[in-house]
């Protein structure tokens, strides 16, 4: 439980840095014409991707936490390896945003300097965002000796709660059992 708590917060955080780097180049575009020139931007693209910001910031709260999570339950969860998922992330986000441009026309997005800016962006917004991830997840604090007391009283107090439904279900299923044969003996009798 502790777990998912420190990850999600952590997710929460780690995103805001591809995030802050996705609203800067969207407002330099914008506001600086020549920045678009580069990868031949238009401001208005620009400006349909500041209004899809939000949607990004969930899509990378998910999958931040989703990729926390799958390398805890594989025991293989580190700096290093969080940083290498993490690249390989922002390859397949490069590799996509240039297939989804070469799929709805947009040719500028499927140049391969498009590819590169998308890829250096994302490796240094998912590079930020996996150092960032580590940082919050591993300096929140543990819980109280009160707050795991509270829990495992809580934990008790369930098991026991099911123990005595599954007590009470078998003792219907007898008495049951045992009215339906007097009411057979009854019957014949």
């Amino acid at each position: 439980m502790i777990e998912r708590v420190r990850f999600f917060v952590a997710s929460l955080w780690a995103a805001l840095v591809p995030v802050a780097i996705l609203i800067v180049a969207c407002v330099s575009i914008i506001l600086i014409p020549a920045a678009g020139n580069l990868a031949d931007v238009k401001p208005h693209a620009a400006g349909v991707a500041l209004i899809l910001v939000p949607f990004a910031y969930t899509a990378v709260v998910v999958v931040s936490y989703l990729i926390g999570r799958a390398l805890y339950r594989l025991h293989v969860l580190s700096r290093i390896v969080l940083l290498f998922a993490y690249g390989a992330l922002s390859v397949f986000c490069a590799i996509l945003f240039s297939w989804l441009s070469d799929l709805l026309g947009y040719a500028a997005g499927a140049s391969l300097p498009a590819f590169f800016i998308v890829l250096g962006m994302s490796l240094v917004g998912l590079g930020a965002a996996a150092v960032v991830w580590w940082r919050v997840a591993s300096s929140m604090p543990a819980p109280s000796a009160k707050e795991t007391a509270r829990e495992e009283r809580h934990r008790l107090r369930r098991e026991r709660r099911r123990s005595e439904l599954e007590q009470a279900r078998r003792g219907e299923n007898r008495e049951n059992k045992g009215d339906r044969e007097r009411a057979k003996d009854e019957h014949e009798g």
